[in-house]
């Protein structure tokens, strides 16, 4: 999971913190450019503390889901909401074998509707892929 945008307040969200594009794995690095000419700049992988990726919370939201607990107060709808307090892109892709699965996403343009996508894509798909722009 990218996110392009000012730098978002963390606190109460731990263990996710947000890397610099520059800074993450080679795969974002590689990507870094074309990413931000798409999403904007600053960009950040939204990293979940413990992986190098996003998976750990990403993962949790989607087994919520698929286990009917649904993702409400999950670290990543937490963050989602957070987020669409400010104005921000956010990219979730699941890279798999295809070097372009970062360009192959659902485009959203409201919180509601990205978080209906998830939801749609973690029951419906094996693989969730949005980009949602959240803005005030």
């Amino acid at each position: 999971m990218t996110l392009s945008g000012p730098k978002v307040n963390l606190e109460g969200l731990e263990p996710i913190e947000l890397l610099p594009a520059s800074k993450a794995s080679t795969y974002i690095q590689q990507r870094e450019i074309e990413i931000s000419q798409l999403d904007g700049d600053p960009l950040f992988l939204v990293h979940d503390g413990q992986s190098g990726t996003s998976d750990e919370f990403l993962g949790d939201a989607v087994n919520a889901i698929r286990s009917g607990d649904g993702m409400e107060g999950t670290l990543f709808e937490r963050l989602m909401k957070r987020l669409s307090q400010g104005d921000h892109t956010v990219r979730i892709w699941y890279a798999r074998n295809d070097p372009d699965a970062h360009l192959h996403v659902k485009n959203c343009s409201t919180y509601e509707e990205a978080m209906h996508e998830f939801k749609k894509m973690s029951e419906q798909t094996p693989f969730v892929n949005i980009r949602a722009r959240l803005a005030v």
